[in-house]
């Protein structure tokens, strides 16, 4: 039920998440086959049903009832859920999507640890992998219903089906996608660093962790390394620290003893109090060479003072690119009509994610929250929609509902509807334009 909400929030990404879900079940609950595969059954039939309802609502709704649905070209939620916002993204084919033809970068399976994205989530990336395999080789004679096992499959898939998808998807991708990775890195870290610490006197564990750490610590001198001004200490640290760790963890393997344990059937309250200190180094030494770095860009984004919806952590990274501003209208105070505004599409890749006030990025969402009236972005998020058309745009006109249109840069995609495009060439043969804070508008009344 609450992957069918997610559903509603997401669409088609929660699904991303559904194979370790289900192949923990699958494999790990205390129940029979036949009794697994009926409760599995069933709660995708519940996905389905807290999914569905809504977009069964929308579709039988008459389209003159409801508002215009966004990112569909022939005003469908069915459209959008399995087009635009679905396979599309997957195959780069969605239409009055915006920056095609390679726009989105390339794809493939390095593209996670690439300029634009290394920094937001591949800190731990090769580091929870290695603690994974580390985990299942561990555990493989334990029974089925293994707890650990079942947790290593859901996070395990969680990183490796997201992180696959992410990194081939040819559509539209950017940096703060890569959120949804987290939680199951940090299942994998977790999990994978307590329970290999407390089996560190064995090889099988000892090794595995200190490559793990020694991992993190190269990733995170690599990531660094692409902002030479942010921090240069910071990395030769990080890459020291991580090194010293490991090697650490190896010696305790080597001795085949944890640090602090005296030989059996002995009493040595020396040796005891180094070993305690080592471990402890050790334990401290490790922690703080795996989460400084990403602790340091986080604390670098808290404290610096950001506009807009296309996020990205850390200082500015050599390579890296940002979105683009775009155009749209709204409604002067006192003017007469319910209506109010129109203007120039969404903007592209940046357009409708631009700065809250509009000052400097003028967009529609700008416009509505800093004068609190309304706005109607014209061709949707893209400019691509056909939504208005030009004949429902000069009946508001004239129907006195739109009082201003403003316009803006504007990505037009190379697929979709041109009936933003129409629109604008129609209101600069009619109406006179002038500046107005930086912005083009017209009065149409």
């Amino acid at each position: 039920m609450l992957l069918g909400f997610g559903f509603l929030t997401k669409q088609l990404q929660v699904l991303l998440v559904v194979p370790g879900l289900a192949a923990a079940y699958l494999l790990a609950a205390p129940a029979g086959l036949g009794k697994r595969v009926l409760h599995l059954t069933g709660a995708g039939a519940a996905m389905v049903v807290a999914a569905g309802w809504w977009l069964a609502a929308v579709e039988l709704i008459p389209a003159e009832n409801r508002p215009y649905i966004g990112g569909s070209q022939t005003n469908s939620i069915l459209e959008l859920t399995l087009g635009y916002n679905g396979l599309g993204p997957l195959s780069g084919d969605e239409t009055g999507s915006v920056g095609g033809g390679g726009g989105w970068g390339t794809p493939g399976l390095l593209r996670l640890f690439n300029s634009e994205f290394g920094g937001q989530i591949a800190w731990l990336l090769p580091a929870v992998l290695i603690l994974a395999c580390a985990l299942v080789w561990i555990g493989r004679q334990a029974p089925r219903t293994d707890a650990v096992r079942a947790s290593v499959v859901i996070w395990g898939l969680w990183v490796l089906v997201t992180g696959l998808t992410f990194g081939f998807m040819a559509g539209i991708i950017h940096p703060y996608y890569m959120v949804a990775l987290a939680p199951g890195i940090a299942g994998l870290a977790g999990l994978g660093g307590i329970l290999l610490w407390q089996r560190r006197d064995r090889p099988a564990a000892a090794l595995p962790l200190a490559a793990a750490v020694a991992a993190a610590g190269s990733m995170a001198f690599q990531l660094l390394g692409r902002s030479p001004a942010y921090l240069p200490w910071l990395r030769w640290a990080v890459l020291m620290g991580a090194l010293a760790a490991a090697v650490l963890l190896l010696a305790a393997a080597v001795r085949g003893a944890r640090p602090g344990a005296a030989p059996a059937g002995t009493a040595q309250p020396g040796k005891l109090q180094v070993g305690k200190t080592l471990h402890r180094t050790t334990a401290a030494l490790a922690v703080a060479a795996v989460l400084a770095a990403p602790l340091a860009y986080s604390l670098t984004t808290a404290a610096t003072a950001h506009a807009g919806a296309i996020v990205s952590a850390g200082p500015s990274v050599t390579g890296a690119a940002r979105g683009n501003p775009g155009g749209f209208g709204l409604r002067a105070p006192g003017t007469r009509g319910t209506g109010a505004a129109a203007g120039l599409g969404g903007g592209g890749m940046g357009g409708l994610l631009g700065t809250s006030t509009p000052s400097w990025v003028p967009t529609p969402a700008g416009y509505q929250l800093a004068t609190e009236l309304p706005v109607m972005a014209v061709g949707g998020f893209n400019g691509t929609d056909p939504a208005p058309t030009l004949e429902q745009f000069q009946r508001l006109v004239a129907d006195g509902k739109i009082h201003y249109f403003i316009g803006g840069s504007m990505m037009q995609g190379e697929t979709g509807s041109d009936a933003a495009a129409r629109i604008s060439a129609w209101v600069a043969a009619n109406f006179q334009a002038r500046t107005v804070g930086g912005a083009t508008a017209c009065d149409l009344s």
